[in-house]
């Protein structure tokens, strides 16, 4: 497979760190696209860096299924705007680090089909985004990663105290979904749940209880408060 390669030192017109470094021309500009509605979603602009783990790796690819040897993945660390830093290591710090990580997360599904977050039971990634264009953007019932995001913001934002961090569209986790933003199914019902996700926990001044979600050092899931 021929890979079309470009060198990077900057995305969406911020600097990333750290450079140069080489990516997929078709995956780069995906994710322009989408850290470009981040800047425009978020309070504070477009990023002052982008701290990020690799992008291509020039690696053995038998099976076809490592996207980063088929330069069409990053690993994002964090993000640093002038007067804060999001990113998966920052989440155990307060609620506001957390409610600021899962609006990121929330925009950067918007564009992004693959976006592995915090709660992979693999715990790989408590410490950087992984994103990738394997899949589409968009809402599916078993694509368990997006829906360990669902469930972490409808704790922490709806206060919906009766579901786990598990990835499994149950009913409880069907039910919740439903009350709060109606059927999933439908794009614009998925677009909206997402951005009212990203509204949320970009609010400086939201709360839906303090401390909603206790996430455990080290776990892979998160467990309602009692």
């Amino acid at each position: 497979m021929t890979l079309d390669l470009v060198s990077f030192t900057t995305i969406a017109g911020v600097p990333a760190t750290p450079v140069p470094r080489k990516i997929g021309r078709a995956f780069l500009a995906t994710l322009e696209t989408a850290l470009e509605q981040l800047w425009k979603l978020c309070p504070w602009g477009p990023a002052r860096r982008i701290i990020h783990g690799g992008a291509y790796v020039q690696r053995p690819d038998p099976n076809m299924v490592d996207r980063h040897a088929q330069a069409r993945a990053i690993d994002v660390m964090h993000f640093e705007w002038d007067v804060v830093e999001v990113g998966p290591a920052m989440v155990l710090l307060s609620p506001t680090d957390l409610r600021r990580y899962l609006a990121v997360t929330a925009v950067l599904e918007l564009g992004i089909g693959c976006t592995l977050n915090y709660w992979q039971p693999d715990a790989k990634h408590k410490n950087h985004w992984h994103l990738d264009d394997h899949r589409s953007p968009g809402w599916s019932p078993g694509w368990m990663p997006q829906i360990r995001h669902l469930q972490a913001s409808l704790i922490e934002f709806w206060d919906h105290q009766d579901i786990k961090i598990d990835g499994v569209y149950g009913p409880r986790t069907r039910a919740a979904a439903e009350a709060s933003f109606g059927d999933l199914a439908d794009p614009t019902v998925w677009r909206d749940a997402l951005l009212e996700i990203s509204r949320r926990g970009f609010a400086p001044d939201f709360s839906a209880g303090e401390d909603t979600l206790k996430i455990e050092p080290g776990d892979g899931s998160g467990s309602v408060r009692a």
